[in-house]
């Protein structure tokens, strides 16, 4: 399912993946999260429409990027080769 208010590439990624997001997006943070559940990676997202995530250093599989901002929050799942 493709996130509402923003879009993540490349992914699968290796190096860095870049957040982009709508101008008029809800969201304070977004987090990636392992699989385990740890956070490796915040942005504050406020008033940014475009973020990138170093990914060196991070093992490959599954992350989960989280956005939130109030009560909203969106999900998307992010590759890390």
């Amino acid at each position: 399912r493709q996130p509402r208010y923003g879009k993540v590439f490349p992914n699968p990624a290796s190096d860095h993946f870049e957040l982009t997001l709508e101008q008029d997006h809800p969201f304070s943070s977004a987090e990636l999260i392992s699989a385990g559940g740890r956070v490796m990676r915040t942005h504050d997202i406020s008033s940014r429409d475009r973020v990138i995530f170093e990914t060196g250093g991070l093992r490959s599989g599954q992350y989960i990027l989280k956005l939130s901002g109030g009560t909203l929050s969106e999900e998307t799942v992010v590759i890390i080769r």
